[in-house]
Formats: structure tokens, C-alpha cells, sequence
């Protein structure tokens, strides 16, 4: 995940955009992908232009105390978040039963991915551990036994299970008890993995790209330089990334 400039969309909004349009800033291959010429980020650009202009209402600053109390008294439409925000809403607004509901983002073409890739949750075992098998047999009951990934991991913890299997569990398939319509919220969110058809590639350059794209992107947000010039500075400046 790429930290976000101070001005601009809020993160899951813009990223969401860019990846819909599959706009990379290095590609798996190592080449710059971002630049002037680049269909793909001059449609990202022209979207996020879109959608920030058409904003009508208030946004607020995510993890505040007035941003929770909205959670509590449904006063925002919408958060744009991922599968987690059920737990969320669970501690902040325990009263709040049935008021719910997921849905998937808007494609930005027809028949489009819905489903953005911010990744889940991962597990690590340290290069300092005194017994590396152990670990890596932990790691396989966590991820793998049922008991683990769904009843403490899914049930307990609001942990998404990336498996297909999982949609044949009970606790997936039950109706949740925060969302409407009887809506079975785990089947959605467990899913939503399968429907994601693309997963952006991650490179040894990704945290030096992504201060350079941040520095960029908020002079552009901010109206201090064109399309053009924001994807032709952060192109020239990743190209001399990559070759050193």
C-alpha cells in the first residue's frame, strides 16, 4: 500500500481508480510504466479529476473521534474500506445491528474488476527464531486449519480467509447480524479474492517509488502542474531509480 499525499481522494478511492485501470508506476519487469504517453494513467488522472469534483457532501479525516461518531450515528453514506471495517464497526457502534451493507466498488468500465488488491493478512516468521520449522508449521495451522482461519481468524478476529473453500462454511454462508437483507457479509468479503483479477506487482523499488509518486502527485492534486508534467517527472525520476 502506498501512503497518500495530504490533499486529493482518500486512499482506498484512488487506488482503487488506478488499479481498475491497471496503471502502474514499475512493472513487475522493472520498466517505468507511468509516463506522458500512458493510456492507462491519463484515464486514471481523468477519473480521479472526475470523481473529486463531482464530491458534493463532506469528506472527514479517517481515525478521528468525529470520523468514529459517524460510524455510531450514520451520518457519512459511505467508507470506502476493506473486508476488516466489519470489526470496526462492531467496537465502535455495537447498537448499530442491521444497518449495514457491503457492496463492491463501481467499476470504471462495464464488466470491469470491482474488487481492488490491498492485500490481507500475512504472516511472519523472524530470521532471529531458534526454530524455523516450528514457525512455518504454525504459520500452516493459522492459515490453513479451519479452526484457526475461520472460527478464531474469521469469527473472533474479522480476518478475511483467501480460500474458495471457505465459501462452504457455515460461518461464511450465515447471515450477518450488522448487515441488512439478511445479507451473508463473510460469503461477500471471502469472495471478493476471487473476483479480484489483478494483483499489482511488488518490486524492491516499491518505497522509494512511492515517496517519489507522493511528492508528485500532491503538486498535481494542488493544481501546481499539469497531467503531462506530473507523469513525465515521476517517469524521468523512477527511470533514474531503476538504473542505479
Amino acid at each position: 500500500m502506498l501512503q497518500m499525499p495530504s490533499v486529493g481522494l482518500p486512499y482506498e478511492v484512488y487506488a482503487t481508480i488506478q488499479q481498475e485501470h491497471r496503471a502502474e508506476l514499475i512493472g513487475s519487469d522493472l520498466t517505468v510504466k507511468i509516463g506522458p504517453d500512458s493510456a492507462e494513467w491519463l484515464a486514471t488522472l481523468e477519473d480521479w479529476r472526475a470523481v473529486r469534483d463531482g464530491i458534493t457532501g463532506v469528506e472527514m479525516e479517517q481515525w478521528t473521534q468525529p470520523w468514529y461518531q459517524t460510524i455510531k450515528d450514520g451520518s457519512i453514506a459511505v467508507f470506502p474500506s476493506g473486508t476488516w471495517f466489519v470489526e470496526v464497526i462492531k467496537q465502535q457502534a455495537p447498537d448499530s445491528v442491521g444497518a449495514w451493507y457491503f457492496t463492491p466498488f463501481p467499476a470504471v468500465e462495464e464488466g470491469g474488476d470491482r474488487y481492488p488488491n490491498f492485500g490481507s493478512a500475512t504472516c511472519f516468521i523472524s530470521s532471529a527464531t531458534d526454530d524455523p520449522v516450528a514457525g512455518m508449521e504454525w504459520v500452516k495451522v493459522w492459515t490453513m486449519e479451519p479452526a484457526s482461519t475461520l472460527e478464531i481468524g474469521l469469527n473472533q478476529l474479522g480476518i478475511s480467509v483467501i480460500s474458495k473453500a471457505a465459501l462452504e462454511s457455515p460461518i461464511v454462508n450465515a447471515p450477518h447480524e450488522y448487515f441488512a437483507e439478511d445479507q451473508a457479509y463473510w460469503f461477500d468479503a471471502t469472495e471478493a479474492f476471487a473476483l479480484s483479477t489483478y494483483v499489482p506487482p511488488v518490486t524492491k523499488y516499491d518505497a522509494e517509488a512511492g515517496d517519489i509518486f507522493n511528492r508528485y502527485t500532491e503538486q498535481w492534486w494542488l493544481g501546481n502542474i499539469t497531467d503531462q508534467e506530473f507523469l513525465q517527472s515521476v517517469a524521468d525520476e523512477l527511470a533514474a531509480l531503476v538504473a542505479e
